[in-house]
């Protein structure tokens, strides 16, 4: 019966970050993803609403629920550095560090602060350029 009960907790919190991932995948824009990734309060506010959320839906639901729901509270900051590698975040407000899946300038700037970092990419003389920086460029000239 212990074991039972421990699987059951351990699948709870681990189908919680799974949620929290596509949670912030899926209602967040990329930019907004980027700064609240990035910003420490925000992610601690968000681990606060885990909690909160968490156990209001099970409180009550005796020990597994209750313990499911710590336990999903405590696995929260797993789930927030996956985001961070799966999708990035901004460094200071204004770095951008990539994850696993990149977003052009286009999609993380809004349209002043991309105009300004166009006109600096094609002030740079082309063997500065990365190969990210190139695409911007390409994507820029297309548009």
């Amino acid at each position: 019966m212990g074991v039972a009960f421990l699987l059951v907790v351990l699948a709870f919190a681990l189908i919680s970050v799974g949620a929290e991932i596509v949670f912030i995948g899926l209602f967040l824009s990329p930019r907004m993803r980027g700064k609240m990734l990035g910003n420490k309060v925000a992610v601690r506010c968000l681990h606060a609403f885990i909690l909160a959320a968490n156990l209001y839906v099970h409180w009550g639901s005796g020990a597994a629920g209750t313990n499911a729901s710590l336990l999903a509270f405590i696995m929260s900051p797993v789930a927030m550095w996956l985001s961070k590698h799966i999708f990035g975040y901004f460094t200071h407000g204004e770095t951008f560090k990539h994850g696993w899946i990149k977003y052009s300038a286009k999609e993380l700037l809004d349209d002043e602060q991309y105009e300004l970092y166009i006109i600096t990419l094609a002030d740079k003389a082309q063997h500065e350029l990365t190969k990210f920086e190139k695409q911007e460029l390409e994507l820029y000239a297309q548009a």
